[in-house]
């Protein structure tokens, strides 16, 4: 009876977590910084305390998962310019750090690739002179 009393309730717990509950929330004023305005005009300083729920309210489009890993990773970029440069905004700052186009990322591809090739020619080579004998 033991042994099944722990899954009964792990089940029982994921089946409570999962349900969707309606219910009513107070919904309390957010800062100053969810204002809808042309985010490539904002400060950076004001960028970075967007959230990503704000973002999606100022651009109107609901962000993926991968979206708002690099919208976090955006954040944290644009604090280390900031230090520098409070003055900044947002479209002087996308157009100051490019992304890497696709032409060297397929050359990074092809580096990646030889080496691991490389690697493992020396691994087989090294593995067949040990296993003969004379």
């Amino acid at each position: 009876m033991k042994r099944y009393l722990l899954p009964a309730l792990l089940c029982l717990s994921g089946i409570i977590v999962s349900i969707n509950v309606n219910s009513v929330s107070i919904i309390y004023p957010r800062s100053a910084t969810s204002i809808v305005k042309e985010w490539k005009n904002l400060k950076i300083s004001e960028f970075v305390m967007l959230s990503p729920e704000d973002y999606t309210k100022i651009t109107g489009k609901k962000m993926s998962l991968t979206e708002r890993i690099s919208f976090s990773i955006m954040k944290l970029r644009m604090k280390h310019v900031f230090r520098k440069n409070p003055n900044m905004t947002v479209s002087e700052y996308i157009n100051t750090h490019k992304k890497l186009g696709t032409g060297w990322w397929i050359l990074i591809g092809f580096g990646i690739a030889i080496v691991f090739l490389i690697l493992l020619a020396v691994a087989l080579s090294a593995g067949s002179k040990g296993c003969q004998t004379l």
